[in-house]
């Protein structure tokens, strides 16, 4: 019973510290999924994101799910789904606690930069926005110290600011740039392809280029103000962000259309039913689990009982019977000795009789010792003390006490092995010296500790052995009766 308390205090203890364990599994999964991205994988399943952020709703800081909801909206990037993409960055941006201990500076600015990066190229063309997330995510860069961070948002801005037109911000972000597109060779390099573009155009050749800016944006040369029309010139694209001029709302626009909380909220739904489901398995199994161990322990008690009460009762009968044969024998001393008085072989008499009703009492067929039929030398015979004694102890019979058995049977009892190879000439030895043991008086008790068996199975065989020897149905009793008679 202590083992059974243990094992239950042990799965209580487990089940409380789960909790923990828990924690630190999705923890690893967000690190692992973080150094995936660091490393450009393509993410094409949804499923540990959402797992992270509905696990963190409950359980985690704003900051562990600032970096849930980025690798959400990484997830949706690498599948082209822009608008969810752009949800979840802003979400993640929304989350982050900066006055937190455990905020994440480049998550943060990561998310600053995809927004950014999806600004500009998605919905349009938003520069404005784009810069203005583009600038946010350098500075939590510097904050993060992370000079690759930090040289990937300097490109970011000065592409933006390229694309507005802004020189002297090109210069200031990307030196390198600057150079390749405000040189003066560069100038004038774009100034040929200018004019080779429209040459092709006046000649009615294909320009992949020319095409675009004319059926996109077809905006009229006299529209754009002459301090502008210089950069114009230089980049085409130019004219077009001069007038893409966002308003204020336009974020909350884009946001606005990219509300996905019922879709989001089915999604969670789902991954939360799934988890309930593999929780309440688990608790199952668990409950299965210990049933199982508790009614093992059961059983194995049990077992024990019963064995340790039939080694009871075979030391009682054993004992009884070793007196009974040290009394008889002084018996037989004091009567040979004349000189004994009278009063002593009385009283032995009167310890010899009592002991005999004791043996009568525990027989299973409650006869009398008188009754028994048996010879003096039998009983006293080195194999039937032996088997007596291991019997209640609780040891099996080898092969080599059955062997002097079946000798001291065929020694003694001739005619009763003889009558029995007569009722069954196809008895195996196994069952003659079962039917042997019970005509030298062994308790049943006593045959199923040197047989190995159970109480039970020692009352089948009996009934089989009935049936099977004298061609009668009946019950143990009646058996032990025709083999004490035979």
């Amino acid at each position: 019973m202590r083992k059974i308390i243990l094992w239950i205090g042990i799965g209580l203890l487990l089940m409380a510290c789960g909790g923990g364990h828990r924690m630190s599994q999705m923890n690893e999964l967000t690190e692992k999924m973080l150094a995936e991205d660091s490393q450009q994988v393509v993410f094409t399943s949804d499923s540990i994101p959402l797992l992270l952020v509905d696990y963190y709703m409950l359980h985690g800081t704003n900051n562990q799910l600032m970096r849930a909801y980025y690798l959400l909206g990484r997830t949706y990037d690498c599948r082209d789904n822009h608008m969810m993409a752009l949800r979840f960055y802003h979400e993640a941006i929304v989350k982050a606690d900066t006055a937190a201990a455990d905020i994440d500076y480049f998550t943060l600015s990561c998310a600053y930069a995809h927004s950014a990066k999806l600004f500009s190229t998605q919905f349009e063309g938003r520069p404005t926005l784009a810069l203005e997330d583009g600038r946010k995510a350098l500075h939590y860069a510097h904050l993060a110290k992370s000079e690759h961070m930090i040289k990937i948002c300097h490109c970011l801005l000065a592409g933006y600011f390229h694309n507005m037109g802004k020189s002297d911000s090109v210069r200031k972000y990307d030196p390198a740039m600057y150079e390749n597109f405000y040189h003066p060779w560069a100038e004038r390099r774009e100034r040929y392809i200018y004019r080779y573009r429209e040459f092709l155009r006046v000649n009615h050749e294909d320009d992949y280029m020319g095409r675009m800016v004319k059926e996109f944006f077809p905006i009229p040369e006299d529209s754009i103000p002459v301090n502008f029309r210089k950069q114009s010139i230089i980049n085409p694209l130019a004219s077009v962000y001069f007038h893409a001029i966002e308003k204020p709302t336009d974020r909350d626009s884009i946001l606005a259309l990219s509300n996905l909380s019922p879709y989001i909220d089915a999604k969670l739904h789902h991954q939360q039913r799934m988890a309930q489901r593999q929780l309440l398995l688990t608790v199952v199994l668990l409950l299965l689990l210990s049933v199982m161990v508790v009614g093992y322990l059961l059983y194995r008690y049990q077992l024990q009982k019963n064995r340790n009460h039939i080694k009871d009762l075979n030391t009682k009968y054993s004992l009884s019977l070793s007196e009974y044969q040290c009394a008889k024998a002084e018996m037989i001393a004091l009567k040979q000795d004349v000189s004994s008085k009278e009063e002593i072989i009385a009283e032995k008499q009167k310890q010899l009789d009592e002991l005999k009703h004791l043996l009568d009492e525990q027989q299973d067929d409650k006869s009398l010792s008188s009754e028994w039929d048996l010879l003096t030398d039998v009983m006293n015979a080195p194999i039937i003390t032996a088997l007596h004694r291991k019997a209640s102890i609780g040891m099996k019979a080898d092969g080599s006490d059955l062997r002097e058995l079946m000798k001291t049977a065929k020694q003694y009892v001739p005619d009763f092995v003889a009558a029995l190879l007569k009722h069954d000439p196809k008895l195996d030895d196994n069952s003659l010296l079962f039917c042997v043991l019970i005509k030298f008086r062994f308790l049943s008790s006593e045959l199923a500790i040197l047989f190995d068996k159970s109480s039970q199975s020692i009352t089948n065989k009996k009934v089989r052995l009935l049936k099977r020897i004298f061609h009668v149905e009946g019950g143990a009793k009646q058996f032990d009766a025709k083999i004490h008679q035979l």
